[in-house]
């Protein structure tokens, strides 16, 4: 297991071939990391990203889409946070790693600094997460229906995890918690 931001480990030229990736850090940065990674990501490699609704991560969102990723999206309600709900996406790569995708909606640029926003500002004073996510779920439940009726099968999900002794990176950037 390898913590910290995957791009930084990539860099290092220390990795081997990645089966399992974990991001769960600043949500707007996770397409980077995964962009870093995946000339590492062995075929059957499994990302999986916590935090996605909350505090979002809508840029990683496009960056699977454009990239064609095969996703799973597992709603759960926040960890100690009944009030919000968020997803836990579960992605496969299904083709070569290539170039970073420039063309994402204005909508999903504008919504990764707003999270960006009030993230840090959540760090100095309370601020409306419930009100945030409001605002926010309709464009990613819009996002996920286009997913899904684009969707040709769901990946198979048993022994998804299993590796091939090969290296699992796990990307925790420090990053502010969010709180009330």
């Amino acid at each position: 297991v390898r913590v910290g931001c995957a791009s930084d480990w990539v860099a290092t030229g220390q990795l081997g071939t990645i089966d399992f990736l974990l991001l769960d850090h600043r949500g707007t940065i996770y397409h980077e990391d995964l962009h870093a990674a995946e000339p590492l990501l062995s075929p059957n490699a499994r990302v999986f990203a916590d935090n996605v609704l909350y505090p979002g991560a809508p840029l990683f969102l496009n960056y699977l889409d454009v990239k064609k990723y095969d996703i799973e999206i597992h709603e759960l309600k926040e960890f100690l946070r009944e009030d919000l709900d968020d997803w836990v996406v579960i992605a496969r790569p299904t083709q070569e790693h290539g170039e970073m995708p420039r063309d994402t909606p204005p909508e999903f640029r504008r919504l990764s600094a707003e999270v960006d926003a009030i993230s840090w500002r959540s760090q100095n004073g309370p601020v409306d997460w419930k009100g945030f996510q409001d605002r926010l779920k309709p464009v990613f439940y819009e996002w996920k229906e286009k997913e899904d009726s684009n969707a040709s099968s769901p990946c198979a999900t048993a022994g998804m995890f299993a590796g091939n002794n090969a290296d699992v990176a796990s990307s925790t950037a420090a990053w502010p918690q969010p709180s009330d």
